[in-house]
């Protein structure tokens, strides 16, 4: 027995250390040159074992999931995690390991808190970075990669091995790579922003423009936003290089008690945590010491609770969701919990207005569909009811 306990202590531990080994290994938070939206997250194993990250999932802020993963990840290999969007569907072409919509709202470009954990919930690898990334640099699109001691900021190597050392940079460039810095009051949480500097036009059907007090200054609200949801608000910035300032800088408030500010004017990813009618305002100021903004506009957030019935068909074959409010719901990498364990729905999951969908057990990897429970990327339990037929 003395021989036996070493032994039998010795193979449970395996498992772990062939987790233990995944780890972040590059994060491109602030997107590709071709869009801001492009952005993408390395993750490396090395350890000498494959490692299924089937469950495993990727959090921001610290309880948000931003990506679900369900490949395999080999000893001593990278598995790239792609963000889609409509308007860019592939942030690496050639590269396909994984891909989705990043929860809806994509990485802070004002730093973010990113975690990886294992299927049981097992934290595996944290980046608490909320108040500014260390490495990567919005401006000429170089990464933050980690060179096995620290992160640095270096031209991005995607399913490759690292930069050693990193770039040399500008005098006038800050060498964390970072264009910005948040201050989030304590009352409320903060989110992350999409990454560029410059702002992306979208189709009329998933946003609108809010009118302004400054045609210098708008702010673009997305058309639908729910409870517990991330979505993006997208600024844009109109103003001479005569009136600019290197000390002018950017301030958000979000209508709930939480406060941004930027020195480059970024997208902001935010999530409310509760419904109702909030006025988001953006003000510029040409210097730390101005008492007044030179610029300011606000716009109207009016959020609502997702509201869907589920309904079990054939015994658990399929399950109808259907969307009972008035806006539009995308319902992609919202957790559906089961009997037979939670999954998550696939990117760009779109239920209309008044409308259903129909998903099966079979493409959601499930036995059979048994009390099931749809919840938004922060955990909130969506309202309405379920019936089976």
């Amino acid at each position: 027995m003395k021989y036996f306990l070493p032994l039998l202590f010795g193979a449970w531990l395996l498992p772990l250390v062939a987790s233990a080994a995944v780890k972040i290994n590059e994060v491109a938070w602030m997107g590709t040159a071709k869009s801001q939206y492009s952005e993408w997250i390395e993750l490396y194993n090395d350890g000498d074992q494959a490692v299924s990250l089937a469950g495993w999932k990727l959090y921001v802020t610290g309880s948000e999931v931003l990506f679900t993963l369900s490949k395999t990840i080999a000893a001593h290999g990278y598995l790239l995690v792609e963000r889609t969007t409509a308007s860019a569907p592939d942030a690496v072409p050639g590269i396909n390991d994984e891909s989705g919509t990043f929860g809806g709202g994509g990485l802070n470009n004002a730093g973010d808190n990113l975690s990886l954990k294992d299927s049981k919930g097992t934290t595996i690898d944290t980046l608490s970075y909320s108040g500014g990334w260390p490495a990567g640099d919005a401006q000429t699109k170089d990464t933050m990669q980690w060179n096995g001691q620290k992160w640095i900021t270096a031209p991005g190597t995607p399913d490759a091995a690292n930069a050693t050392v990193a770039d040399a940079l500008p005098a006038s460039t800050s060498n964390s790579g970072t264009s910005s810095s948040s201050s989030t009051s304590s009352g409320a949480s903060s989110s992350g922003a999409s990454s560029s500097t410059s702002s992306q036009k979208t189709t009329a059907t998933t946003r609108t423009k809010t009118s302004t007090t400054t045609s210098k200054l708008t702010v673009t609200v997305p058309k639908s936003l729910f409870q517990g949801v991330r979505n993006e608000f997208d600024p844009t910035f109109d103003l001479p290089l005569t009136l600019k300032t290197p000390q002018g800088y950017f301030y958000w408030n979000m209508g709930d008690g939480t406060t941004f500010m930027q020195s480059t004017l970024t997208p902001i990813a935010y999530t409310y945590h509760y419904a109702g009618a909030y006025t988001v305002s953006l003000s510029y100021f040409s210097s730390p010491a101005a008492s007044l903004p030179f610029l300011q506009t606000t716009a109207n957030a009016v959020v609502t609770a997702p509201i869907a019935t589920l309904t079990v068909l054939n015994n658990g074959a399929a399950l109808q969701i259907a969307n009972d409010g008035t806006k539009m719901m995308d319902i992609g990498q919202w957790p559906i919990t089961t009997t037979y364990g939670m999954r998550a729905m696939p990117p760009m999951t779109i239920i209309a207005a008044k409308s259903h969908i129909i998903v099966t057990a079979a493409s959601l990897g499930l036995p059979s569909i048994q009390n099931p429970r749809l919840s938004t990327p922060d955990g909130t339990v969506v309202q309405g009811k379920t019936v089976k037929k």
